[in-house]
């Protein structure tokens, strides 16, 4: 489990929430397929999977167990830095 600690606090779920428990390990296949068809249920088409933002985003939503929405209540840099760790984690290859 690890821990991203906001650059702005944001309201989840009616509560202040400073940081944000994630677990990227603990991400399934069935976690995958979750995704990809809630993005689909939005319109939003996922491109490339290694350089989608929205892809990372309900990647990450999912891990740290909040809502595809709440990602959209991040700070500009909280939900960047959100994204680049999926996409990073990811893209890792080095247990290949």
């Amino acid at each position: 489990m690890d821990t991203l600690t906001l650059k702005k606090p944001v309201k989840i779920n009616g509560e202040l929430t400073e940081k944000l428990e994630y677990d990227l390990e603990a991400l399934t296949g069935a976690d995958v397929l979750h995704a990809v068809k809630e993005l689909g249920k939005r319109g939003i088409v996922i491109g490339a999977t290694e350089i989608d933002q929205n892809y990372h985003a309900a990647l990450f939503a999912i891990s740290a167990g909040i809502s595809f929405e709440d990602m959209s209540l991040l700070n500009i840099k909280d939900y960047n830095i959100a994204t680049i760790k999926v996409r990073d984690f990811l893209l890792d290859t080095s247990e290949a």
